[in-house]
């Protein structure tokens, strides 16, 4: 006889005073936000040319992928020392705003070089793109201060308020001048406004923030920092691999199909964001362990259900959102929706190995993965095209994941 108790559990997390408030306002803010990036996907798709949209993916692969010239990987770092010693928060962020003031500008500069050396409008774009895609880490740093001190209304209050008058300004100007050059635009107007935000909100509620240079905290980020170009690696790698042996609209019917799959990882990213504080600061505690337990059933099931409900209406979405060109995206999109319970456990679990000083172990199976999604990507791409990125991405994904579930469940028995 099947327990109902047993099945429901899980939910009980939500219901939970701090650690429920602060994961529904972080999941509804998140959902908020994905739901305005199929907007505007959705948008896109239909205002600007599908060579301009390859052409604004190719260059936010390489934006993204060299942001960690940005972070460093510090902030866990921070996040893991400012929830252990709420008292030294202020030394601890002006640490951390210190680096970033200094690593910003270095990012400019190397992407600014590879503009040039791209030359033309696809240079121009580059740079546009690295220009917005600093100020968003700029306004993360403060994220990461807001999180660390349990002030989850603060990331909520400024990202709801900004994307909202974001795809407000968004939607009248592709439908007044609708071209590439505009989408950027609207993006560095975004970028500008969550920095302006979070620098008046620490003010105001948290106080003046200060700045000093603390290179010791480098040296704690090392780890952390070869953890995030893996990451970054394994999550652009097929989409430059694309491009070197097919064409921009290939990359971008490709980057279409992902988008709605990586537009869902707001779940287990928020999940893990909140759960990552409590963590850090009170480590596998009996009541933490069985968090850990009902999150990751929640997000396997969660991953199932709707790999299962993409599969199905794979057509019909795509057309919905893409229209004509849904032809070329629905049939990579299928095969991709794979990608819900792999990335969903797997995603969170990271956050979980991390607040616990795992480094060493998550880097090995970022390592592992990512090997293995290079090396199909360079066996297969050449053979089937674009379905050799998808079986790539897959294949990474299923390893990432099991060595991850491995792991973990070594830390609990």
């Amino acid at each position: 006889m099947i327990d109902i108790n047993s099945l429901i559990k899980p939910i009980s997390i939500f219901k939970r005073s701090r650690l429920g408030r602060d994961l529904v306002l972080f999941l509804g803010a998140q959902a908020y936000y994905r739901l305005a990036s199929i907007v505007i996907l959705v948008v896109l798709s239909r205002r600007v040319s599908e060579m301009d949209i390859g052409i604004f993916f190719f260059a936010l692969s390489i934006a993204e992928m060299l942001s960690v010239i940005i972070t460093l990987s510090v902030d866990p770092v921070t996040v893991r020392q400012i929830a252990a010693e709420q008292e030294k928060a202020g030394i601890h962020f002006s640490d951390l705003l210190g680096i970033r003031l200094v690593s910003g500008p270095l990012y400019l500069l190397c992407l600014g070089s590879i503009a040039l050396f791209i030359g033309g409008r696809v240079g121009f774009v580059v740079f546009i793109t690295a220009l917005f895609t600093l100020f968003d880490h700029y306004y993360f740093t403060f994220g990461s201060l807001f999180i660390a001190l349990r002030k989850i209304i603060y990331n909520v209050s400024i990202g709801v308020s900004v994307q909202t008058l974001f795809i407000a300004v968004f939607l009248w100007a592709m439908f007044v001048l609708p071209s590439l050059n505009t989408l950027l635009a609207v993006y560095l107007f975004r970028s500008v406004c969550l920095v302006t935000a979070a620098l008046f909100v620490t003010t105001i509620c948290i106080g003046r923030p200060s700045i000093s240079l603390n290179l010791s905290l480098l040296r704690k980020g090392f780890p952390f920092l070869l953890l995030t170009l893996l990451t970054i690696l394994q999550f652009q790698l097929d989409t430059l691999l694309l491009k070197l042996f097919t064409d921009y609209e290939t990359v971008g019917h490709y980057n279409l199909a992902s988008r709605i799959i990586f537009a869902s990882f707001f779940i287990p990213g928020s999940l893990g964001s909140v759960f990552y504080q409590r963590l850090a600061a009170d480590r596998l505690t009996s009541s933490n362990r069985r968090s850990l337990v009902q999150i990751t059933t929640i997000l396997i099931v969660i991953g199932f259900l709707m790999m299962t409900a993409v599969y199905i209406l794979a057509e019909p979405l795509t057309h919905l959102m893409y229209g004509q060109i849904s032809e070329s995206i629905s049939p990579l999109l299928r095969p991709l929706s794979l990608l819900f319970p792999l990335n969903f456990t797997g995603l969170f679990l990271v956050y979980v190995l991390q607040a616990l000083h795992k480094e060493k172990e998550t880097l090995n199976a970022l390592i592992i993965s990512t090997l293995a999604g290079l090396i199909l990507n360079l066996v297969l791409l050449p053979l089937i095209g674009v379905y050799g990125a998808v079986i790539s991405r897959i294949s990474a994904a299923l390893l990432h994941t099991g060595f991850t579930l491995w792991l973990v469940k070594r830390l609990l028995h």
